[in-house]
């Protein structure tokens, strides 16, 4: 036994154990658990045709899944993202078409990313949603936000 270890001893010091993760351990929570390093298309290969038969199902037959697909579709931009839509109009609230060409021909080639954040709680305890637009110019890097509360 070397000296070190003996002192270690004498002051109830264990020697230092290399870390590990938990999950990696193997015991009766985790000896179900796949262990096996595939990729997830080769995982959704296996099973592809069982998944997509219960996903039709519970989107079919189940009030929760039906409410998500809802949700997706109402808040998840689509490949072509935001595009920007003036709705400018005259004093008597009319379409003002000219000035509407005029600003989304101004915003041409712009990126735009809307954020909104629901059920935001106030100080005096109401509650209020945020929203927030960012439009910004690739080349030169300009920006224009706005932020509104609801």
């Amino acid at each position: 036994m070397k000296i070190i270890d003996r002192i270690r001893s004498a002051f109830g010091i264990r020697p230092p154990q290399a870390r590990r993760f938990s999950a990696a351990q193997l015991n009766r929570l985790t000896s179900g658990w796949s262990t096996l390093n595939v990729s997830a298309n080769s995982d959704l290969r296996m099973d592809l045709e069982a998944l997509r038969a219960r996903s039709r199902d519970l989107a079919n037959n189940n009030d929760y899944a039906r409410k998500f697909l809802q949700m997706v579709e109402t808040n998840v931009v689509g490949p072509d993202g935001f595009i920007l839509r003036s709705l400018a109009a005259k004093p008597d609230r009319t379409p003002d078409q000219t000035d509407r060409n005029a600003v989304e021909e101004a915003f041409a080639g712009w990126d735009f990313q809307y954020s909104t954040f629901r059920d935001f709680p106030m100080p005096n305890g109401r509650v209020k949603s945020f929203s927030t637009l960012i439009a910004q110019k690739p080349v030169t890097r300009q920006a224009f936000v706005q932020a509104a509360w609801d």
